[in-house]
């Protein structure tokens, strides 16, 4: 089988492997803990966390260290919405479970915005539903069925003029698609997209203020349980393959896509396109 699902999921990089073998024979304490071991663990945890402030070109916020790229959009929709004091939520009716199901419990009301014939963002629409008791925003970097792109960075410019928050599920876009992040509150990504390990995500937050959870002492009181430093480096040095590898394997999946249109009858089968279509990502 040739397995090419990989928008689902990516096979770890062995650059990733190495460094989590490394990681957790070398940083294998708790960064929370005071000796020497837990503070070598802690440092390599905050390196972790200036390498993707610098890849988002940020100097505001902090990156938190989640259990996965749902739970990052999980913490992101809470906190958001306790930090407006609107009532109403504007999300697409495309956007992954994992930020419709928070937004079904904690929103007082979510509306859904539907997309143009073509796949692409329907601006005018959503200038329409930008109502004065809309508080929060979330719109999705990438799509991961289709691959379509949004204008996340317009959207979040014109939210912030309107005084909304912005957050945006960029997990299947992140590393592959650049974005300028200046105007958004907030931000998520996932290891497993980018070749790193499983069970790992990230969360850059504008403003942290509370758990949505309890109390704890790990991720700025953010998310208890003991930090996964080793996971993490792996994430990391995933994060440093992908950026170098991302332009040639979009390249590739673009002569691809071009190859099975040749190829293939369009009797027979139908390709999802957009004008703002990921190439990595294809139906």
């Amino acid at each position: 089988m040739i397995y090419l699902d990989y928008a689902a999921t990516t096979p770890l990089h062995p650059q990733a492997l190495d460094h989590y073998q490394q990681a957790a024979q070398s940083f294998y304490g708790n960064s929370s803990s005071l000796h020497d071991i837990g503070g070598d663990a802690e440092r390599l945890l905050q390196r972790a966390r200036q390498y993707l402030m610098q890849q988002l070109a940020q100097k505001e916020g902090s990156i938190i260290f989640t259990g996965s790229g749902s739970e990052a959009n999980y913490i992101a929709l809470t906190h958001l919405i306790r930090q407006s004091n609107k009532s109403v939520v504007l999300t697409l009716r495309c956007e992954h479970d994992s930020v419709l199901l928070p937004l079904a419990r904690w929103a007082q009301e979510t509306r859904h915005l539907s997309l143009l014939p073509d796949g692409t963002f329907d601006w005018d629409r959503f200038v329409t539903a930008c109502t004065d008791e809309v508080g929060v925003v979330s719109i999705q970097h990438v799509n991961s069925d289709t691959g379509f792109r949004f204008p996340v960075e317009r959207i979040a410019v014109y939210c912030q003029s309107r005084g909304i928050l912005f957050h945006c599920d960029g997990v299947q876009g992140f590393l592959k698609d650049d974005v300028n992040i200046d105007s958004f509150d907030a931000y998520t990504m996932s290891s497993h997209k980018v070749y790193g390990p499983k069970g790992l995500g990230a969360l850059y937050l504008r403003r942290p203020l509370f758990s949505p959870y309890y109390e704890g002492h790990h991720e700025f009181g953010i998310r208890p349980g003991t930090v996964d430093v080793p996971g993490i480096a792996a994430f990391i040095a995933a994060c440093e393959a992908s950026r170098f590898e991302n332009p040639g394997i979009q390249a590739s999946s673009r002569r691809f896509r071009g190859m099975l249109k040749k190829t293939l009858s369009s009797s027979r089968y139908t390709m999802i396109e957009s004008p703002t279509h990921l190439a990595s990502i294809r139906r």
